[in-house]
């Protein structure tokens, strides 16, 4: 489009932009501020996201603040779970947080690695892992 220099402003705010730098959103220009306003904020930092937006657990990301909430280890491309509160974990937080633990040994009862299932024995209303329940 070919504007008048006095007709040139932001769609937005109706500021002028001759000789500013300007983004054209739906075919209009808009300047810096609107442009910035316009675009989705990181639900951890509140920053707008200029790149790739990472959705998780009904929000936006930017991919570096996606990390678990324990470690705050990225979890950009790996597997992780979200708690009640749906704060999110990397699953070996998740294990070491929230699995049961073995009234003998104290570990959490997890699968092994490589594994997704793991078998627990409950007794008199006490959490075992198969090698370590023995009868007394």
């Amino acid at each position: 489009m070919v504007y008048h220099t006095q007709c040139f402003t932001c769609h937005g705010c109706n500021s002028e932009l001759r000789g500013k730098s300007f983004y054209s959103m739906d075919g209009n220009p808009h300047c810096e501020q609107c442009y910035m306003n316009s675009l989705e904020k990181c639900s951890v930092c509140e920053k707008p996201i200029l790149d790739r937006i990472l959705r998780a657990t009904g929000k936006p990301y930017h991919p570096n603040c996606f990390t678990c909430v324990v470690c705050e280890k990225c979890l950009d491309g790996i597997p992780f779970t979200v708690d009640a509160s749906n704060q999110v974990h990397c699953i070996d937080c998740f294990h070491n947080n929230f699995a049961p633990r073995c009234s003998v040994c104290e570990k959490p009862i997890i699968p092994e690695s490589g594994k997704t299932e793991t078998v627990r024995v409950v007794a008199l209303e006490r959490s075992f892992h198969v090698n370590c329940y023995k009868c007394e």
